[in-house]
């Protein structure tokens, strides 16, 4: 078995494979981010690296019928989107050669004063996403507290808040939180 040759992007935006972390594009090389991908929003690239491409395969697309090849990551073979190999209608010639990559097989790493971070993106589409949070007047101890459900895509499910008293901003986030799990196991999202 040979060696396995990763190229590193630079820049302060970089997407990379979100079950092994290479780099897959940089945010500069985004043409377009209205795409619809296998597993919903999908981007459009000029380049993209660390990748190899299946076979060419005939597939009619929202826009049309192309010929494209799927992506799939050079380090762990996940799919990552396809390349448009040909376009047959005039008007979609310019994705000729050009990368659609899915949002949901992607993580965002973002520079910041020299220090990494990823982004947090949904494992999966059927994943629903508690947040909580407080607020507080702190020389009265009178606040709110609440929480909203959200699935993958960002739909609210549900959303509730209400006042309360509590001494700290501390005390009132727990609160949230003990008020907002029972609430999801009893709708069933769990």
């Amino acid at each position: 078995m040979g060696f396995l040759f990763v190229e590193s992007l630079p820049g302060p935006k970089i997407f990379k494979c979100k079950c092994c972390k290479v780099d897959s594009s940089s945010h500069d090389d985004i043409i377009s981010k209205d795409f619809q991908g296998r597993f919903g929003r999908a981007y459009l690239f000029r380049t993209v690296v660390n990748i190899f491409l299946g076979p060419d395969e005939e597939r009619k697309l929202l826009s049309g019928l192309h010929i494209v090849n799927d992506i799939y990551c050079s380090s762990c073979q996940q799919i990552l989107g396809w390349r448009y190999e040909k376009a047959y209608e005039e008007s979609q010639k310019f994705k000729e050669g050009k990368y659609v990559l899915e949002k949901e097989r992607l993580v965002k790493e973002v520079l910041l004063l020299g220090t990494s971070f990823c982004l947090w993106t949904p494992q999966t589409m059927d994943l629903v996403k508690l947040n909580c949070g407080a607020s507080l007047v702190s020389y009265t101890n009178i606040g709110g507290l609440g929480f909203i459900i959200r699935n993958a895509a960002g739909i609210e499910l549900h959303a509730a808040s209400e006042p309360s008293a509590f001494s700290t901003i501390l005390v009132g986030e727990a609160e949230t939180v003990r008020m907002g799990i029972p609430f999801v196991v009893a709708a069933g999202y769990t």
